[in-house]
């Protein structure tokens, strides 16, 4: 740590107050290196029990809650016009689309951006012939790590959350990374209180 013996001052360190200064300053530095190894080390524990430890457990069951928000959907047979309008207004990125309870295929903006670089005069075409299909679905006891590893091999944003066949949720791959992000945030934040109270 060469800088910390470097003064522009007459005095230098021959002087104790000097001294002292930066022997406080170096121990600070030290101290704060040392918190932000343990809070590095705490993440990456934490990343590593998402396959081999307790949060491999945790399920869609945690992403979605005892109440799940209703999820927007639109019916077989709608048009993609209508299919679009439904993204547009509730700002969403894609929409399950349901004949009767069950999901039948699910429409994303890749979709409908694909229809139009084919043909443009397709909004009036049905959804079901934009659609993915069959709907790739998850029930609400998969793992979230089981859920991302889905997500990125089939190369997929969203997943329907499915339970006796009936849609019980809708999750993004953003939710799933957020709520990864948030738990090593919490751990690691553990391990900081922890070590500064030590």
């Amino acid at each position: 740590m060469a800088w910390c013996c470097m003064d522009d001052s007459p005095k230098g360190l021959d002087d104790p107050d000097q001294a002292a200064h930066a022997w406080g300053r170096y121990r600070n530095l030290l101290a704060w290196m040392i918190l932000a190894a343990a809070i590095c080390a705490a993440a990456a524990i934490t990343g590593m029990a998402h396959l081999q430890g307790p949060l491999h457990l945790v399920t869609m069951f945690a992403i979605l809650g005892n109440d799940p928000v209703p999820v927007v959907t639109i019916r077989r047979g709608a048009t993609v016009a209508q299919a679009v309008e439904l993204l547009a207004t509730h700002r969403i990125g894609a929409v399950p689309v349901m004949e009767g309870e069950t999901v039948a295929g699910i429409l994303s903006e890749r979709d409908v951006v694909r229809l139009l670089a084919q043909d443009r005069a397709a909004l009036d075409g049905p959804v079901d012939s934009v659609m993915t299909a069959p709907a790739i679905t998850v029930g609400r006891a998969e793992p979230v790590i089981g859920a991302l590893s889905l997500m990125t091999r089939r190369r997929i944003r969203h997943l329907p959350v499915v339970e006796d066949g009936r849609l019980i949720g809708l999750v993004s791959i953003g939710d799933l990374v957020k709520y990864r992000i948030d738990r090593i945030e919490t751990e690691a934040a553990a391990m900081r209180d922890y070590i500064q109270s030590a």
